[in-house]
């Protein structure tokens, strides 16, 4: 079943490789590349239609090769952050939280190979949360960097 609906996202991205079919829109355009109509999906999976399991496709399917490259975009500005705040040791436990933020990143974004985390409410805070940990340490660096030179750890105060 999911190779199937890979396959609808892949036709979905062909049909408008551009700007998509609109931000969550996935299921509600889907029919006519799935070979069937809107009825017989309804009938065989009810109210709530299923997506794609893979956030990357989703994204290219509902906000097109633009959202996709801003999407992506923002996942390597985050892992940039968060492997440029490894070389600053001014906080043992700042480095330790961002350490555990980057492999929480690496996790995420393995699992959105064959999930839609970003749709479902408790996976899109973790995502956000860990995303917020490593901008905030990133800032955190810069202000402090001056005060105590990188590479230097002085103790967690």
């Amino acid at each position: 079943f999911r190779l199937e609906w890979l396959e609808v996202a892949w036709r979905m991205v062909k049909a408008k490789p551009i700007l998509g079919f609109g931000l969550n829109t996935f299921s509600l355009q889907e029919a006519p590349f799935t070979g069937q109509n809107a009825e017989q999906l309804y009938e065989k999976f009810g109210d709530a239609l299923p997506v794609v399991h893979n956030i990357y496709l989703l994204v290219w399917a509902e906000q097109g090769t633009l959202g996709l490259l801003l999407f992506a975009g923002l996942l390597v500005n985050l892992f940039a952050m968060a492997i440029g705040n490894l070389r600053y040791r001014l906080s043992q436990r700042a480095l330790m939280i961002n350490l555990g933020a980057l492999c929480g990143l690496v996790a995420i974004c393995m699992d959105g190979m064959a999930s839609y985390y970003l749709r479902t409410p408790a996976p899109a805070r973790v995502f956000w949360i860990v995303a917020a940990l490593v901008v905030a340490i990133w800032y955190w660096n810069r202000i402090n960097a001056p005060l105590r030179g990188p590479r230097r750890y002085q103790g967690d105060s």
